[in-house]
């Protein structure tokens, strides 16, 4: 729900080497998704020019389904709730 990855033991030292790789190739993304929740367009679109910056990825959602969708369609690295 949410993790990286996951290993069995005993893990080979290979296969934790690969997998703290990727973990630190996640860790060093620069670019951060936000996803903000809020049915008013003024205020969603105050919450973007307040969040956003060039680092910063915001996504809009005016509803709970259109949120679950977003969901669905990739991660986030916070989420914003009205």
């Amino acid at each position: 729900l949410g993790a990286v990855g996951y290993m069995l033991k005993p893990v080979p030292r290979a296969e934790l080497a690969a997998a703290l790789g990727r973990l630190e190739t996640r860790l060093d993304q620069r670019l951060r998704r936000v996803l903000i929740v809020e049915d008013d367009p003024v205020q969603l679109g105050s919450l973007r020019a307040l969040l956003g910056a060039n680092d910063v990825e915001t996504v809009g959602a005016a509803t709970a389904a259109e949120c679950l969708d977003r969901l669905r369609g990739g991660t986030f690295d916070c989420m914003v709730l009205d």
